[in-house]
């Protein structure tokens, strides 16, 4: 199935304004339009919705799934918005997305796609009224721990402060950070810094032949 991007964003939203996210993600108009044009999708509407299986999404059964994450208990459902260019999954104090569309991690390591799918992310988070954005798999490598984070409740200068405490300072570099598997985007990252020649550190590959030479799971830090 493969590696997955995960953009995690800060919110302010009341359970009941997560409650009516579908209509205002609904109102996204440019959005659409410019996950259209990249994408070639001839589709008309943007049908935010919620999936829950078969509950209804209301403001209790919000509030049971983020105290039942937090208590690192199992929720009775996992309610995410699904759309045209996006999915949302709502947390206490954060929002993680990943893009419908070019939603592999692997699209971060070429320039076209790994240009579109940052500026996606950065048109939604202005939507949403955040200016950084940490970008982590939501498999694959260690920092995947982030996303879970933030299902957890953590709010987003917590996750950023565990992350870099737990894997270092991630380079300022697009491409380098794009290969460290976790990285924050405070919207002036230059999205035209790419080399495809250069060798460069891959925490994924690096942790994962660590753990088959060794049979133990390791974290790499980049200081």
């Amino acid at each position: 199935m493969g590696v997955n991007i995960v953009a995690i964003v800060r919110h302010q939203y009341s359970a009941q304004e997560i409650v009516n996210l579908p209509e205002r993600i609904n109102s996204w108009i440019d959005i659409h339009e410019y996950h259209k044009e990249f994408n070639n999708d001839k589709s008309e509407e943007i049908n935010a919705k919620w999936d829950a299986g078969i509950f209804e999404v209301t403001e209790t059964l919000i509030k049971k799934e983020w105290e039942a994450r937090e208590s690192d208990c199992v929720p009775e459902a996992f309610p995410r918005i699904w759309c045209s260019f996006a999915d949302f999954k709502v947390n206490r104090h954060t929002i993680n997305i990943c893009p419908s569309w070019m939603h592999k991690y692997g699209n971060l390591y070429d320039f076209f796609t790994r240009e579109y799918v940052m500026n996606l992310m950065r048109m939604i988070a202005n939507k949403i009224g955040s200016n950084r954005i940490i970008f982590c798999p939501d498999s694959g490598s260690s920092t995947y721990i982030l996303e879970e984070k933030s299902c957890q409740g953590w709010t987003l200068e917590e996750i950023e402060r565990y992350g870099i405490e737990t894997f270092g300072k991630t380079p300022d570099d697009l491409t380098k950070a794009v290969y460290n598997y976790f990285f924050i985007d405070d919207l002036k990252l230059d999205l035209k810094d790419y080399n495809n020649e250069k060798f460069l550190f891959n925490r994924s590959k690096e942790e994962y032949f660590l753990k088959q030479k060794f049979e133990e799971n390791f974290i790499i830090k980049r200081v």
